[in-house]
């Protein structure tokens, strides 16, 4: 399962699934309805931005073609509306601890390049 939006009305709660891309018609909706480029999207997001996410339930509810009129959702009170992320996988491999129990450093660590073992 993907990411969602979520919505509680008083009815109850909603979901809507997030796309995975967007479309260039809806990147326009949500700078059109925040002002917010593409680019900034997830910057505004993580810094709280309550117009960008209630532009991506408008976009996502509009997407499965059950759409919500944005002024609805500007009534509802703050923390009505979500987003239900998966959480992303670390992309780096995993590395192996190189400490021994009493924390001193394993002998067979090999160091950095151009480094020297310490």
């Amino acid at each position: 399962m993907g990411s969602e939006i979520v919505i509680q009305w008083a009815e109850g709660e909603k979901r809507y699934p997030m796309p995975d891309a967007y479309t260039y018609r809806e990147m326009a909706r949500i700078k059109n309805l925040t002002g917010i480029r593409g680019g900034e999207i997830g910057e505004a997001l993580m810094a709280g931005d309550t117009e960008a996410i209630l532009a991506l339930a408008v976009v996502a509810s509009e997407r499965i073609h059950d759409p919500i009129d944005l002024q609805a959702l500007e009534e509802l009170p703050f923390g009505s509306v979500w987003l239900d992320a998966e959480p992303e996988e670390d992309p780096t491999p995993a590395v192996a601890d190189d400490t021994t129990d009493d924390g001193e450093q394993d002998s067979q660590t090999i160091p950095a390049a151009g480094g020297t073992p310490g």
